[in-house]
């Protein structure tokens, strides 16, 4: 991500926490206008009309990035930063900006991390085989994996198990709980 957009959220997190300390502060049910009263991990703060806006700025920033943009909602990004006003809501003012800074590079760190999610569905089809390369439609890559049968299907999902490291077993709450009846049904 672009160090002028991680700028721009840093500097738009710092407004929404300090309107959400002094909104929080001041706040009572008889002020007038817009507010935002959020509540996580067991914290809760008030947001003003410009904590509002800074935090919809924020989030209109990370979704403008390319990457992130594609991969998560507006709703999921503005949970992830609203997350971050408690934390620095706890922070000693004097070390606020390098706190904040800390926060949102990590914040952007673990989103851009947690998007190098690759699927490979195999779905063999035992009396077809085709001989043509991989079929590529926007983000699918559609494989014809031919000569073994199914058995060539099998060899791509045993490697990339393998390669991974990864051995995935049935957990035993989604196992069936009546086995079968002795007349087979």
């Amino acid at each position: 991500m672009d160090e002028k957009v991680v700028r721009g959220v840093i500097g738009s997190l710092l407004t929404a926490r300090n309107d959400a300390k002094e909104q929080t502060a001041t706040f009572s049910p008889e002020i007038k206008g817009t507010f935002r009263v959020v509540s996580r991990e067991g914290k809760f703060f008030v947001l003003g009309p410009e904590g509002i806006s800074c935090l919809d700025h924020a989030v209109d920033l990370i979704a403008a990035d390319e990457l992130l943009g594609e991969y998560f909602s507006r709703t999921f990004l503005s949970d992830k930063i609203s997350r971050l006003i408690p934390i620095l809501l706890s922070v000693n003012d004097e070390n606020l900006p390098e706190k904040t800074t800390e926060h949102v590079k990590l914040l952007i760190k673990d989103l851009e991390k947690s998007t190098a999610l690759h699927w490979k569905i195999v779905l063999p089809i035992t009396n077809l085989v085709l001989k043509i390369p991989p079929l590529q439609i926007g983000r699918v890559c559609i494989m014809f994996l031919g000569g073994g049968g199914s058995c060539g299907a099998v060899n791509v999902v045993v490697h990339d198990f393998v390669c991974v490291g990864i051995v995935v077993r049935t957990p035993p709450s989604r196992k069936r709980k009546y086995p079968y009846h002795e007349n087979g049904r």
